[in-house]
C-alpha cells in the first residue's frame, strides 16, 4: 500500500548519492500501476542495475527489457518464481540479457500446501537447477530471501544448503543478515592461504607449467585455476569489506 511512497522516497535518496554503480533496484513488471514511473526513474539513473521478477518466458524477458530499456549497458537479475520460468531458463539465458538469475521461492512453493521443509528434495531440485543453469552462461546464481530476520541459525544453515547446490550468492531482507551470508559464501580459510601462498612462492612460468609440488601436495592444473580464482575472489572480497 505504500509502494507509491516508497519509490518518491528512492528518488530521493538516489539523488544524494555521489556513487551509484552497483546498486540495484527491483522493478514490479510491465503492466504493474507503477511501471511507468519505474521508467523514469531508471531513465534518470543509467547506472543503477535492475532486478526483474517473475520471468517467466524468454519473451517476457525481451519484452520487459524493451519495455524498461535495459540496453547491454545496464546489469540485469532475472527471478525464478515459478516452473515455467525454470523450464523456459536455458532459453531465458540464451538471450545474454542477465549478469545473474536470482530464486523466488516464496511465489515458486504458494500453490504448494506443504512449507519448503516439508518438500526439501524439491527446493534441492530447483536450486540445482538454477545453479547449473547460471554456471553454464558464467553467470551468478543467487539463492532465495530468507525470514530469519536475526541472522541466527537457521540463515548459516539455508546459507549452506544454497552453496551445496551451487548457488553463488543469497538475497537478503535485513541488514543483519549481511555478513552471515558474505561470511557463508567465502572460501574456506585453509584454500585461502593456500591461494596466496601459491601466489608467493610460484611465478607464472611454475603455474603455467601443469602440476606443481607444496610440500606434500601435488597441485592439478584444475586445482590450481580453482586457486587462483579463489585469490582473486579473496582480494576482491576484502578490497569491497573496506
Amino acid at each position: 500500500s505504500e509502494k507509491q511512497y516508497a519509490l518518491g522516497a528512492l528518488d530521493d535518496w538516489l539523488g544524494s548519492q555521489r556513487r551509484r554503480g552497483g546498486l540495484y533496484v527491483r522493478v514490479n513488471g510491465f503492466g504493474d500501476s507503477l511501471g511507468e514511473q519505474e521508467c523514469i526513474l531508471l531513465e534518470k539513473y543509467p547506472e543503477l542495475g535492475v532486478v526483474l521478477p517473475k520471468v517467466v518466458s524468454a519473451d517476457y524477458l525481451s519484452r520487459s527489457s524493451e519495455y524498461y530499456k535495459l540496453t547491454s549497458s545496464r546489469s540485469v537479475i532475472g527471478l525464478i518464481e515459478d516452473a515455467a520460468g525454470l523450464l523456459s531458463l536455458p532459453e531465458i539465458l540464451d538471450l545474454k540479457l542477465l549478469c545473474a538469475v536470482g530464486l523466488g521461492l516464496e511465489d515458486f512453493l504458494c500453490h504448494s500446501v506443504y512449507n519448503s521443509e516439508d518438500v526439501k528434495k524439491l527446493t534441492q531440485r530447483i536450486r540445482t537447477e538454477i545453479a547449473l543453469n547460471a554456471m553454464a552462461q558464467g553467470i551468478g546464481a543467487i539463492d532465495t530471501i530468507s525470514l530469519d530476520l536475526s541472522g541466527g541459525t537457521k540463515l548459516k544453515c539455508e546459507v549452506l544448503d544454497a552453496r551445496a547446490c551451487g548457488l553463488t550468492a543469497k538475497f537478503s531482507i535485513h541488514p543483519s543478515q549481511i555478513t552471515v551470508i558474505n561470511d557463508g559464501f567465502y572460501p574456506s580459510r585453509v584454500n585461502v592461504s593456500k591461494a596466496h601462498e601459491i601466489q608467493k612462492h610460484f611465478n607464472s612460468e611454475d603455474l603455467d607449467s601443469g602440476y606443481i609440488r607444496m610440500g606434500n601436495e601435488l597441485i592439478s592444473p584444475p586445482k590450481l585455476k580453482k586457486l587462483n580464482l579463489i585469490r582473486k575472489y579473496s582480494k576482491h572480497h576484502e578490497f569491497t569489506k573496506k
